[in-house]
């Protein structure tokens, strides 16, 4: 019997249709089967695109546009019924699949229903509805709340408050739901033990509503969130990292506002069914979460069955179905993790791992083999897309690997991100090159040429009250400071500075984009930092201004010039592009007769 246990995730475009799905199980019967590896929990996400579907259906139901509701109903049901048909070969297993695919959206419609109702009250939109209180977690027709009910007929003692985001996100969430229906069936049907884990498993804090803004996903929910997750990753790898660290750490704000909560609040704002400027956020709760892992999961591991558990949604501590954000099922399967204790998070993606640059930029990228959890969060702060910085956020002080497969090419390794960084580095010390656009640099200069310490605070705080934090630090003295801020964030940061710092001038320069060369090795090689500097000047390439650490340099350059940036960077810093040479072939002298 198998004591350690891993997490197996796999992506909307792991499942996106019936096919892909039998292939993941092929994937699971292959992990269960062979002795070496641990003991897997499996974690999905909704068919792809399924999400932004039921989306477009609670918009739909909350602007009362029946048909178009009906239709997106009636086209999400048959998506799901036509991947049976390839999912699951055995009939009357594929027959009991239907059924319980039929009988979910029944339940899905009675939360559209639910939806519609809070939006027909009269009560002010926010104003909170009093339902029963769910109960703790049940088999999913058990779970539901029941309709929403006049405040006067609840007993105040056993009522919780649920408004419109949570009625959002209890649609939001069937996407997961229908994926772990179809995955266990098709697994089953190839002869594993696998059992559809139906209760949430991650438990979360249960907000207040709060007067921020709040968008639907966590790049739309501003940098702030973003600053947030990679700089408690980097502080949870113990790596100094210079500017980097400083920018996030002068402007992190509570974790609880970080949170995006895609599912309860955003969508809303996407859809139009959201009419004031209200969100909430949602916390994973590590030892409510444990005991409830422990309480759901673990008797099936002991029992030998592989549970198929449900990314990207949670439950409150009041009951209430709430999501962990855009790309909450990659971070729910690490929380999940780390609940279990598990020895390695695997996630399954359509790419094979962390490559050295944009494969649709730069041409002869490398994969990466491995990358140290500061080199990862960095990447991603960078815009690199594989894997977001949330992810490492529960386990990386715990030292658990996450490795980054390919769904469609299942036998490469892919990359390990952990606590040690890559062996075998490039000399130059760079390991990946990503670039990160639509930047303004900010300039803030004292005129009499003298300032003081507490000025870069106050910068970095009107910065945080803006909505911004900065992308990278690039320069600071007492009398000067210079950073680079998303460019539809930089005119409400130069007016707040503009009105608040006083004898400060401030002025900025949009249209830039960082490029950042990213690698443990920096500070191995010396010369690292001046060849990309070179590598730019023999391509005509100005530099606007820089910051160096010990992770890497950051070259801030024209937004116009940062693909063909990127693509010398990683030529000259990692891949080197040799040239076909062809030698002419000898002519053969002719033979005089």
């Amino acid at each position: 019997m198998k004591s350690h246990v891993q997490i197996l995730k796999f992506g909307g475009t792991s499942v996106g249709n019936g096919e892909r799905i039998r292939r993941v199980a092929q994937i699971i019967a292959h992990t269960f089967n062979d002795p070496a590896e641990a003991f897997p929990v499996v974690v999905v996400s909704a068919m792809s695109k399924v999400t932004d579907q039921l989306l477009r259906i609670a918009g739909h139901a909350s602007a009362g546009e029946q048909e178009a509701y009906v239709y997106e109903l009636k086209t999400l049901k048959q998506k799901h019924l036509d991947a049976t048909e390839k999912a699951v070969n055995h009939s009357d297993r594929r027959n009991v699949l239907q059924e319980q695919l039929h009988s979910a959206f029944l339940l899905l419609e009675q939360d559209v229903a639910k939806l519609r109702y809070i939006v027909s009250q009269s009560e002010p939109v926010g104003a909170p509805l009093l339902f029963p209180s769910c109960s703790p977690p049940a088999p999913l027709a058990r779970r539901q709340c029941p309709q929403a009910m006049p405040a006067g007929n609840v007993d105040a003692g056993e009522t919780n408050t649920l408004s419109l985001p949570f009625a959002t996100a209890a649609v939001a969430a069937w996407g997961e739901r229908l994926s772990v229906l179809l995955v266990a069936a098709a697994a089953a049907d190839i002869g594993l033990p696998a059992v559809p884990v139906r209760e949430e498993v991650i438990i979360t804090d249960h907000p207040a509503m709060v007067g921020v803004p709040l968008a639907g996903t966590l790049a739309e929910a501003g940098p702030m969130a973003e600053a947030s997750a990679a700089t408690t990753i980097l502080r949870a790898a113990s790596v100094a990292i210079g500017p980097m660290a400083e920018a996030s750490a002068a402007t992190t704000i509570p974790r609880d506002a970080a949170s995006c909560v895609y599912g309860s609040g955003g969508a809303c704002l996407r859809h139009g069914a959201r009419l004031r400027h209200e969100a909430i956020s949602t916390v994973p709760l590590s030892e409510e979460t444990r005991a409830n892992a422990q309480a759901i999961i673990s008797p099936l591991i002991a029992q030998q069955l592989i549970p198929i558990t449900a990314g990207f949604i949670a439950r409150t501590t009041l009951g209430a179905v709430t999501t962990l954000g855009r790309n909450g099922s990659d971070y729910s399967a690490s929380v999940i993790g780390a609940a279990l204790d598990c020895v390695e998070v695997t996630i399954y993606t359509d790419v094979d791992g962390v490559l050295t640059a944009d494969p649709r930029m730069v041409m002869n990228t490398r994969l990466l083999a491995n990358l140290s959890y500061a080199e990862a969060a960095r990447l991603s702060w960078f815009g690199a897309k594989v894997l977001h910085p949330r992810t490492l956020i529960p386990i990386a002080h715990r030292n658990i690997p996450v490795r980054v497969r390919n769904t469609f090419r299942p036998m490469t390794r892919g990359t390990v991100v952990g606590p040690l960084g890559g062996e075998g580095k490039q000399p130059s010390g760079a390991a990946a090159i990503t670039v990160r656009r639509h930047l303004a640099l900010v300039t803030v200069e004292s005129t009499d040429l003298f300032g003081a310490p507490e000025n870069a605070g106050q910068v970095f705080a009107l910065a945080a009250r803006a909505g911004a934090a900065p992308v990278a630090i690039c320069s600071s003295s007492g009398h000067h400071l210079s950073f680079v801020v998303e460019e539809q964030a930089a005119a409400s940061v130069v007016a707040l500075l503009q009105h608040d710092m006083g004898s400060w001038r401030v002025r900025s320069r949009a249209g830039l984009a960082a490029c950042a060369c990213i690698g443990s090795g920096f500070t191995v090689d010396p010369m690292s930092p001046a060849r990309a500097i070179t590598a730019l000047a023999r391509e005509r390439i100005p530099v606007i201004t820089q910051g160096v650490s010990e992770l890497g340099i950051t070259l801030i350059v024209e937004d116009a010039d940062s693909e063909r940036a990127l693509r010398c960077l990683h030529r000259d810093l990692i891949a080197p592009v040799i040239p076909l040479v062809r030698h002419a072939a000898p002519e053969k002298k002719r033979e005089t007769s």
